[in-house]
């Protein structure tokens, strides 16, 4: 058994911190079955194990993951650590992405960086 689910966010959710692509993301549901949630879809799209574990199409689709938020993290494909709310509904169905914290911290560093440039070249 895994000590994790994957969670792959729609092609559209870009990074926060460099806008680029955002691979599998990491969680820890009920169960932690190493299954793959896809943004949009209501059962797991994916069973990352050996064939013989490997739960059946219909297996997969009976599946449901539990409602409301949930953190999931990982990595963009530039390597930056991003941390993002899964959204689920009651029916199990992954509706959102709020990566709200995440573009806050992502522009306060930005700002940082500014405002530490601006004082490198402009000395008191």
């Amino acid at each position: 058994m895994g000590l994790f689910d994957w969670y792959r966010v729609d092609a559209t959710e870009r990074c926060p911190w460099c806008e680029g692509e955002i691979d599998l993301l990491q969680g820890k549901p009920d169960g932690r079955f190493l299954r793959v949630w896809a943004q949009g879809h209501r059962a797991p799209v994916d069973h990352l194990v050996e064939d013989e574990s490997r739960l059946s199409p219909d297996g997969l689709a009976a599946q449901r993951h539990p409602s409301g938020p949930m953190e999931v993290s990982g990595t963009c494909h530039a390597g930056h650590w991003i941390r993002l709310l899964a959204v689920f509904d009651d029916d199990g169905t992954w509706v959102e992405v709020d990566s709200s914290e995440e573009r806050r911290h992502a522009d306060e560093k930005r700002e940082r960086d500014r405002i530490a440039e601006w004082r490198r070249r402009n000395p008191l």
